[in-house]
This record gives C-alpha cells, structure tokens and sequence, in this order.
C-alpha cells in the first residue's frame, strides 16, 4: 500500500530544545486541519513501552548485550508496524525525534539519531550501539563515542568514559571486552579517562560539552 502521509525526524544533541520544537510543529498542524502523531523510540505504542520499561530498570547485568539489541528491534518493529506504518497509510504526520529511512521494498526502518552518526571509513555508525556494550563492562559508569578526524579514515572512533569509585580499568581490558561483542571497524580506537562527567539539567549526558572539553584537550587518555 502507497504510504501518503508524512514523517519528519527533529535531530540535534542534548538540550537543545528537540521536544519543543516537535511540540510547536505539531501544533501549526493540527491548526492546519492535518492529523499529527507524535511518538517516541523506543515507546509509541503499548508492546513498545512494555519493552521500553523492561530496558530501562533492573541491573546494570540485567541483560547481555545481544539481549538488549533484540529487546530494541523488537520494540521498534512494534512501534512501525502498529504506529508508524499505519498512520502514514491513513495520511497522517508523524514526528519523532529519530532517524528513519524507508528503503526500495516500502519497509520503514528507525535506526538511531543521525546528529551522533559517524562516518568511518565509507561505514555509517552509530555510536549508541557502542556505548550500550561499553556500559556492560564492570568498571564504566558513563561511557560516550565520538568522532575524532583522522587522515586517512576521514574520522575515527574515540570513547570518553567514566570509571566506577576505586574502579580501575587499562585501554587493553576495554579493548578485550568490547571484542567479544563488536567487529573490529565499531571498536574505538581512542580511549579517555573523563572524571567529572557533564551532563544536561535532565540528567542526560551533555554531549556538547563533552566534545568541547575533548577538542581542547581537557580529558587524559586511559592508560
């Protein structure tokens, strides 16, 4: 079936005021006589936030890392297949704050949020992927991944982290870890040490900071 409504993704970091602008866009809309849905990811729909909670409580060990990726494909096939999909068969709107491209089959496909996309080595990644395994490992508190240029890969992976209290942790321990669960081209190549962790009034981590403090050489490399 021909999809005839619209999606529009609202990207940026932390902080930046995306909800407020979906929110407002969505109002100019409805005031236009369009039918708008607003949704998030994951969430959006009953089975995803029933996933979602699962996701977001317990144990940092509650799940492996292959756990927690079928955990997301679950709840966002969920969302596109009883949200997404027919609301834009109807010839609704529909807003949400990530990435989503529909490819040659008509399948609609959320993928991440493209302002954190990196490009290395011809490859798109996104480096929540990498941060959730990151998180997985014993010693790590808070754990980001960003791209730093390189010459010959046009940029590279660089994963700042925090250490639990009286936590140690090397570069190669990291390295090993990550390893048993990545390819080589999704493993970082630098590593730093970031002891005050910034983070946004909601908790979240401030992404812009953090790339500030990391280009002016404010962080340490893990030894």
């Amino acid at each position: 079936m021909t999809l005839r409504g619209t999606f529009i993704t609202f990207e940026g970091g932390e902080g930046v005021g995306k909800s407020t602008q979906l929110n407002r866009v969505a109002e100019a809309l409805r005031s236009g006589g369009k039918t708008v849905i607003t949704t998030r990811e994951p969430g959006g729909t009953q089975g995803a936030e029933d996933i979602r909670a699962l996701l977001m409580t317990g144990g940092e060990d509650r799940w492996n890392a292959a756990t927690e990726a079928l955990l997301f494909a679950a709840a966002r096939a969920d969302h596109v297949a009883k949200l997404i999909r027919p609301a834009l068969e109807r010839g609704d709107w529909v807003l949400t704050g990530d990435t989503g491209y529909m490819n040659s089959d008509g399948f609609l496909f959320l993928s991440g949020r493209s302002n954190r996309m990196i490009v290395t080595s011809g490859k798109n990644l996104f480096p929540e992927e990498i941060e959730s395994i990151l998180l997985r490992h014993p010693a790590i508190e808070q754990a980001a991944v960003l791209a730093i240029a390189d010459s010959k890969r046009g940029e590279k992976l660089a994963a700042c982290v925090k250490l639990r209290a009286h936590a140690t942790c090397k570069r190669c321990d990291v390295i090993a870890f990550l390893r048993q669960h990545l390819p080589l081209y999704k493993i970082p190549r630098r590593y730093f040490y970031v002891p005050d962790w910034p983070q946004t009034r909601s908790q979240k981590t401030a992404f812009a900071h953090l790339r500030e403090n990391l280009d002016a050489g404010v962080y340490g490399d893990l030894p």
